[in-house]
């Protein structure tokens, strides 16, 4: 295994081990040293990839964020080599994927909840090179019908927003409804946010 490959390890592991610590005891009751120790490396090399605690929640959060995207990325590549789909219908399974994964993952939505702003900014960063590719084909496509790219990331954010917002209060609160009765209506709204 290359040195690149064991420091991504070792920073998954590190990840991994604090999401499960922050869900079975909460984050404030969590320390560094139990992290570490739950991971199997060094407290140095915590400090290698985190700041600090919060930095490392903020991380978890777009970590797992990122994978549900990927996952639903997959799926819509999928689905498009089937049959063509125009920007509203890929954007919208896309969302339609994000939703079913943090349905299945309250835990992970309550993390999302607390963080929710930097979630949303880390994810959509121009320099993500884990969704990159994805970003790019969604701004393209975007470009294709006459916006610009800055509008393109500007209407990716708001959908973004949305999306996880109203996850959090549907989910995870249930309130001010309940995720199913908002499913329709979320959809609906970024269909009109797209056109």
């Amino acid at each position: 295994m290359r040195v690149s490959e064991k420091k991504h390890e070792k920073r998954l592991r590190i990840l991994e081990a604090a999401y499960q610590l922050f869900i079975a005891k909460s984050i404030q009751s969590t320390a560094i040293d139990e992290v570490v120790q739950r991971a199997g490396v060094a407290k140095g090399t915590f400090y290698l990839y985190f700041k600090d605690k919060y930095d490392l929640v903020d991380q978890i959060v777009v970590h797992k964020c990122l994978d549900a995207l990927k996952t639903g990325w997959r799926l819509l590549v999928e689905k498009r080599d089937a049959a063509p789909m125009n920007f509203t219908d890929q954007v919208i399974f896309l969302v339609s994927c994000f939703v079913d994964s943090m349905e299945k993952d309250r835990e992970l939505l309550a993390l999302v909840n607390r963080n929710l702003l930097i979630s949303v900014k880390t994810m959509l960063a121009p320099d993500r090179l884990d969704l990159g590719p994805m970003l790019d084909d969604l701004r393209e496509s975007y470009t294709q019908r006459g916006h610009t790219p800055r509008e393109a990331v500007q209407t990716l954010y708001l959908v973004a927003d949305l999306v996880v917002s109203v996850c959090c209060n549907a989910i995870v609160h249930q309130q001010p409804f309940s995720m199913q009765e908002m499913r329709p209506i979320l959809f609906a709204s970024v269909k009109k946010l797209l056109n």
